[in-house]
Formats: C-alpha cells, sequence, structure tokens
C-alpha cells in the first residue's frame, strides 16, 4: 500500500512538472504580434475613441474587427487610419461612414488623433 502511494504521488508530480514546462515553453505566453502591430491596434483603437464623439448615437457604433489594412504606419510615432463604423444617423436609421484620421503616439500609452475626415 505504501509503494502504490509513492508511486501515484510521484506520477501525479511528474504530470503537474510537465503541464508547467509545457505552459511555460508553448502556452499563450509567446505571440507572434511585433511591437509595430500593437502599435497600430492601439492606434486603430485610439480612432475609434475619438470617432465615437463625433456620432449623433455613439452607444449604437459597430466598428470592424482590426485588420492590419485599417492602418498604415508613417514612421515610429505616426499613424495613417481608414476604417468604417456603423451607427445609428438622426433618424435611427444604421449608416456605414467611412472615417480617415492621423494618429500620433506620444508616449506613456497616449495618442493625439487629428485630422478626422467623415465620407458617407
Amino acid at each position: 500500500m505504501n509503494k502504490c502511494k509513492w508511486t501515484t504521488t510521484i506520477f501525479l508530480l511528474l504530470i503537474t512538472v510537465s503541464m508547467f514546462v509545457t505552459g511555460c515553453c508553448f502556452g499563450s505566453g509567446s505571440s507572434s504580434t511585433t511591437k509595430e502591430e500593437f502599435g497600430k491596434l492601439e492606434a486603430y483603437v485610439a480612432s475609434q475613441l475619438e470617432v465615437e464623439n463625433y456620432l449623433k448615437a455613439p452607444a449604437t457604433a459597430d466598428f470592424p474587427v482590426f485588420e492590419d489594412t485599417f492602418v498604415y504606419q508613417v514612421d515610429d510615432k505616426n499613424f495613417n487610419i481608414r476604417a468604417w463604423v456603423d451607427s445609428e444617423n438622426s433618424f435611427g436609421a444604421m449608416i456605414r461612414t467611412t472615417y480617415t484620421c492621423k494618429v500620433e503616439y506620444l508616449g506613456n500609452d497616449k495618442y493625439r488623433v487629428y485630422d478626422i475626415n467623415f465620407e458617407e
């Protein structure tokens, strides 16, 4: 009986260790997202937050899921955005509006969104 408990304990310990090692080496911690892509995503989200300020019904805003093609990185700190948003107009109808803007990274996770243009 004592030998059986030791065998079970060692077996469970080995499983726990192997799960830990597998999680450290192959888990979600390893990502193929580069710093540039992370900056693009942040710039895109900053543009969405600013565009909502111009909408008649910002609570109805429906932006597309991020795609790399929506954001052009000009240099280390500047991005050009071209995307769209679906939202309700003054009459309650959902309309799609394409927008363009520029986003400047100011540092410390802060962005400045400017030169916003809307096309219907």
